[in-house]
């Protein structure tokens, strides 16, 4: 079940630990310990979903948190994904799929058109996920939402139609 999460406290950051473990293993080395971490983890998490165009979703199966992503609307009706992830636990059970079709199906109820996102060219198993779901890989320079140029990725994109 997609959920949005709404607010920050200590208990939502230690469950986005676990699905982004890999993820925050990676960035351990740039803070002075995990309790540093996650505080700055926090404050940004609580700045982003403040926005009225980002939002922080998490698939739940049987009440637990097995994977999330955010999505960011750059103009109406055009979305970016990042930050998709299953936690190491979960990984190879179709959710990182279940994440996505729900997510889509969430931004069509949002008017969404287009939903983008970049997918570093050596990370199979995400293109074989989100090529699952319908996303197909442009010929055009993979920008993020912020305008950044992102090396070593490509650009993915989910069209919207009335068939889909």
């Amino acid at each position: 079940m997609l959920d949005q999460i709404t607010h920050v406290n200590e208990q939502v950051i230690e469950r986005l630990f676990q699905i982004y473990a890999e993820s925050m293993s990676d960035l351990e080395a740039d803070f002075a310990d995990k309790a540093e971490m996650k505080k700055s983890y926090a404050s940004f998490l609580k700045g982003f979903i403040e926005q009225s165009n980002q939002l922080a979703l998490i698939e739940k199966i049987d009440g637990k948190w097995v994977s999330g992503l955010r999505v960011i609307e750059e103009k109406p009706g055009k979305w970016f994904v990042e930050a998709v992830e299953t936690a190491p636990a979960y990984r190879n059970n179709g959710y990182g799929k279940k994440l996505l079709l729900d997510t889509i199906a969430f931004l069509k109820n949002k008017n969404a058109d287009r939903i983008e996102c970049t997918i570093a060219k050596d990370n199979t198993a995400s293109i074989k996920v989100h090529s699952a779901c319908g996303f197909q890989k442009t010929n055009e320079s993979p920008i993020n939402c912020w305008g950044e140029l992102e090396e070593g990725t490509e650009l993915y994109r989910f069209s919207v139609s009335k068939n889909n």
